[in-house]
């Protein structure tokens, strides 16, 4: 079995307006930020990092070993970095998405199923969603494996807490993928996509589904109609005389007053 590893991958956003002359630059200041983020955090990017292998807007990181919660608490600094560059106007104006996962890499090749799916995490929607709502510069999505192993109880990072991370269950291609999102502003909540009932009903399904109205009591010299099925009425009590609907066609009495077995309302002829 391959050994295990920790993965993080950042995006920039927007990099697809970023002019052909631009991109080197971009490219280069996100391995920058990286760097420093890392440093910050104790490893040392010649020695602790295994691999780092573009994206084309972004960069996949593989540590020589699983330490996944320093990648974690890396963007709590790589958050402060790039503010700090935004504020110095130092380089390229950078916001990331970015996504942090760990299982087998395949240490010859850089290959394995953890690097894929870290892929998709950074891929997923929510994770744009996030960065487009906040103030923070970077938006974290992890895994539940690494949010259950690192974050929740355990405590091995020491920049976030539990409840500054939200659960959200993304679609990707063969299925759902839960991951758990964190902006370090904490002033992010996924918001709700599923439509209301009411503004999802037609107002034909509704006016089809709705309850008819209650009976009214029944009162001597009328006839109390029950309910209505289709084209006929059936009625419930007969003290004489007889009312209808415009929707009725044939009332099926009992004997009454006035009412003696089926009456035709509003037709040719009567029977009884």
């Amino acid at each position: 079995m391959p050994p295990y590893r920790a993965l993080i991958t950042v995006d920039a956003e927007k990099f697809s307006k970023t002019s052909d002359i631009g991109m080197p630059a971009v490219r280069e200041a996100i391995r920058s930020v990286m760097r420093t983020a890392l440093g910050d955090v104790g490893l040392d990017w010649d020695a602790d990092v295994e691999r780092c292998d573009d994206t084309g807007d972004g960069v996949i990181i593989t540590l020589t070993d699983e330490r996944v919660h320093l990648l974690v608490d890396a963007v709590h600094y790589l958050n402060r970095e790039l503010r700090k560059r935004a504020l110095r106007f130092d380089g390229p104006s950078l916001r990331l998405r970015a996504a942090v996962h760990c299982g087998p890499i395949d240490p010859a090749e850089g290959s394995g199923a953890a690097k894929i799916e870290v892929c998709r995490m950074s891929d997923a929607e929510v994770g744009r969603e996030a960065l487009r709502a906040t103030a923070s510069r970077v938006a974290l999505l992890v895994s539940d494996q690494v949010f259950r192993t690192v974050v929740r109880g355990q405590g091995y990072a020491e920049t976030v807490e539990e409840s500054m991370f939200h659960r959200v269950d993304t679609p990707i291609k063969n299925g759902t993928l839960t991951v758990w999102v964190h902006v370090p502003a904490n002033d992010w909540h996924p918001s709700s996509t599923a439509p209301a009932a009411a503004s999802a009903a037609t107002p034909e399904a509704s006016a089809a589904t709705a309850a008819p109205p209650p009976a009214s009591p029944a009162r001597a010299g009328q006839v109390h109609i029950g309910s209505v099925s289709g084209p006929s009425v059936v009625a419930e009590t007969f003290n004489g005389g007889i009312s209808h609907t415009t929707n009725s066609d044939i009332v099926h009495g009992h004997k009454g007053d006035n009412v003696y077995g089926d009456k035709q309302i509003g037709g040719a002829q009567d029977a009884g």
